[in-house]
């Protein structure tokens, strides 16, 4: 039985519940409904028209009708079509899924050229009612992550190693870098070869090591020797490789070895400049303190996606999947097959869900996202940890920047879902009370492999 029954001048809209999640939406459509504004529209087109015979804008109404009319008359009709659908779903407060699409049932082909009273049928998705329970999810893991001093130490050389300064050395070891002249073929050709950058090769590191200044280094053609190979150790562009594809000859100058960074003021400033460190304890202190916030946020994403994963399959929203299928298929017609629909459907079903799970949560919660707080994350990019408040002339440089980063769109969508994503960890972590659970950093690794 029709569930609503209303009329927008003279066309008649009527809904029929179908099955649970499943209505269609009738209309009929009068001439009345159409005529008017598809006479407009040809007097339009007549004022512009231009025919041979005729001078432009006295082509007659009738010839315009003839050629025109179908056409103005379908243009109208389906925005008709699109506008009343719209306006009955919006003010009888429908809550559809994906977008009304033509009834399964209904193949019906128009006849444009006659004014005639037509019928339309569309099939609409319903979602269900349903409660989103933050409490009474359980046993949700929040993950502390331990910074032990050994991961603290790894961190600290690796940092030595990128401030890595050159020290002309003796005899060269894997990793040195050797300075000299290419001699043969000639003409003469300076060269600073990084080894660390083929050490992998064993057949191509062979020659570098253990020479000194005053050596000669032969490279013999092979198949290793490829011009892209060539163009790497020699840092040449890719059409000057050619005349030494056959092999070379190197005199060595000197051979240079990268020492670490000395741990001194120098570079405890480099790494956190304006801080007061001044010895490594403070500096593994400090680096762990920056570790543990950089872990944080690996492990406010696990609670993000376990807490998601258990919400969805405690709702259990129920979706009307036949419609759900049909319309993917209908709006990517040349993107999505039906075997394709059939065998992603899973993944976009709970993508479905937790959208209808996170819109709830956004609405009951009021969660939103201000200008003021994409610009911000924007400024944050320009500050650096300890340094002091910028000038006035310098935050209006800022500003100007931040400005043209608004001007993205994709850029400010991408940092509004950071914000939106942050702010529900918050809402999360409030409401769910997770259980704290201490983990190295390599069993939180392996627990999130065996989670994907």
């Amino acid at each position: 039985m029709p569930r609503k029954n209303n009329k927008c001048d003279h066309m008649n809209i009527e809904l029929q519940q179908k099955e649970e999640q499943l209505a269609s939406l009738k209309l009929d459509i009068a001439p009345e409904d159409y005529q008017e504004k598809v006479t407009q529209k040809l007097k339009e087109y007549q004022r512009k028209a231009s025919m041979p015979g005729f001078r432009p804008g006295k082509v007659p109404f009738s010839l315009t009708r003839k050629m025109y009319g179908p056409a103005v008359k379908a243009e109208i009709i389906n925005n008709l079509i699109d506008e009343s659908v719209n306006n009955y779903i919006r003010e009888n407060n429908l809550n559809i899924l994906g977008q009304p699409i033509p009834g399964a049932d209904e193949v019906q082909a128009q006849d444009w050229q006659q004014d005639e009273a037509m019928t339309f049928t569309f099939d609409l998705g319903l979602a269900p009612e349903f409660e989103v329970n933050l409490e009474n999810l359980k046993d949700i893991n929040y993950y502390q992550l331990e910074i032990t001093d050994e991961v603290a130490e790894k961190y600290l050389e690796d940092a030595r190693t990128r401030e890595a300064n050159w020290k002309e050395t003796g005899q060269s070891v894997k990793g040195d870098m050797i300075k000299g002249r290419i001699i043969d073929p000639e003409p003469e050709l300076e060269v600073e070869i990084e080894t660390a950058r083929f050490d992998e090769d064993e057949v191509l590191i062979k020659p570098f090591i253990g020479v000194s200044k005053g050596d000669e280094i032969t490279i013999e053609a092979s198949e290793k020797l490829t011009a892209e190979r060539v163009a790497e150790m020699l840092l040449l562009k890719d059409e000057e490789v050619q005349p030494y594809l056959n092999g070379f000859k190197i005199l060595v100058d000197s051979v240079m070895h990268k020492e670490p960074a000395t741990l001194d003021e120098d570079f405890f400033d480099k790494m956190y400049p304006g801080e007061s460190i001044t010895n490594k304890e403070d500096l593994i202190a400090r680096i762990k303190k920056d570790a543990s916030q950089s872990l944080q946020r690996e492990s406010d994403q696990q609670f993000f996606n376990d807490t998601i994963g258990a919400l969805i399959e405690q709702t259990n929203i129920s979706l009307p999947d036949s419609f759900l299928k049909r319309w993917l298929i209908e709006v990517n017609q040349e993107k999505m097959t039906p075997e394709f629909v059939e065998e992603n459907y899973a993944d976009y079903a709970r993508s479905m869900r937790w959208q209808m799970i996170e819109n709830r949560l956004i609405r009951d919660n009021n969660i939103g996202v201000e200008t003021d707080e994409v610009k911000n994350v924007f400024r944050s990019y320009f500050q650096r940890p300890g340094s002091t408040e910028p000038d006035e002339e310098t935050l209006q440089r800022i500003d100007s920047v931040v400005e043209s980063f608004m001007k993205n769109e994709e850029e400010v969508r991408r940092i509004s879902d950071q914000i939106f994503n942050t702010k529900l960890v918050s809402l999360f972590k409030e409401k769910v009370k997770p259980i704290e659970k201490p983990l190295t950093q390599e069993e939180f690794a392996k627990l999130r492999e065996e989670k994907k």
